[in-house]
């Protein structure tokens, strides 16, 4: 009984979904804006089609949403390249800061094949007492990241 409750209210709603749908999309002034020839109906569909797929995929995201909704389908030719030929070209970004910067040694941070760590004044002595505790530099293993050719994530401070 109670999965068949579900069926029923699923049909109902998809129907509501699709019934609004066409209502909107054959609305008077989408009929107006394709029977004066400025818009195709396929254009339209296409454009509403853009606009719901992107609302889908900002409703499923955590990031805030502080962008308008592009509501037309940029015209492009889709690429599909291999890892090589992705790896050959370094203009290439994915996006992710971790990959973008992977492999890039800045000389100027701490660590290996960089500048070495530092301490002055009352840093000097909180280093000493920390060695003679646990024998290891800590603040310094705190300043360098763990693999230089990585770019550091950890959050400031």
């Amino acid at each position: 009984m109670r999965l068949r409750t579900r069926y029923i209210g699923a049909g109902v709603a998809v129907f509501l979904v699709l019934l609004t749908y066409e209502v909107y999309v054959f609305s008077g002034d989408t009929k107006w804006l394709i029977s004066n020839g400025l818009l195709s109906k396929q254009d339209y569909i296409k454009k509403m089609k853009s606009t719901f797929v992107q609302k889908v995929n900002l409703s499923n995201s955590n990031a805030p949403v502080t962008f308008k909704l592009v509501t037309y389908i940029r015209k492009g030719t889709k690429v599909s390249i291999s890892a090589v030929e992705f790896r050959k070209n370094n203009k290439i970004q994915t996006g992710n800061i971790l990959i973008d910067n992977y492999g890039k040694n800045d000389p100027m941070k701490n660590g290996e094949k960089g500048r070495g760590v530092t301490f002055v004044g009352q840093e000097k002595r909180n280093v000493s007492e920390m060695m003679q505790k646990y024998q290891v530099n800590i603040l310094a293993s705190d300043i360098i990241p763990l693999n230089r050719l990585v770019p550091d994530a950890r959050p400031p401070g």
